[in-house]
């Protein structure tokens, strides 16, 4: 047993030189450790936090700009439907201008042709009369006729 004694003095004594030496950094440094844990855990959670908020905010913009999608859609569609019936209307109106127009030109047309056909038809019946008449007319009619005219001219 004593050889016991020596060694369990040597490390009694080397513990309390350790404990009397060492006690003071090694507590600071585990002090000092433990405040940068701590602050760093403060940190993380502060940041989680505002990344949670963050994503909401974005989930709700998502939602947000899901609306807004079909709202312009449904914009789109009904302004596609208005121009639709518009140009369906103007096409209408055009048709009808182009038939009203097809109908005019069509009577003035035929207006012209009958006139054109009115007047050909006077001058071949004329010509006709005409040769017939100088056929027919021999040189006594034709002076008694003119004095038979000239009689009555005078009166």
């Amino acid at each position: 047993m004593s050889i016991l004694i020596w060694p369990t003095i040597n490390l009694a004594v080397l513990i309390g030189l350790l404990y009397k030496f060492l006690n003071k950094p090694v507590r600071e440094m585990v002090v000092g450790r433990h405040e940068t844990t701590k602050k760093n855990y403060f940190e993380v959670q502060e940041k989680l936090r505002t990344a949670k908020a963050s994503l909401e905010e974005l989930h709700q913009k998502l939602q947000g700009l899901d609306h807004e999608v079909q709202t312009i859609q449904l914009e789109v569609r009904r302004q596609a439907e208005k121009s639709y019936d518009q140009i369906l209307s103007h096409s209408k109106e055009l048709a009808s201008s182009i038939i009203g127009s097809a109908h005019q030109s069509r009577e003035n047309m035929v207006l012209s042709f009958k006139t054109e056909l009115k007047r050909s038809f006077v001058e071949k019946v004329m010509t006709a009369a005409t040769e017939s008449v100088s056929q027919k007319l021999t040189v006594d009619v034709r002076q008694r006729l003119a004095r038979e005219f000239s009689s009555e001219v005078v009166k």
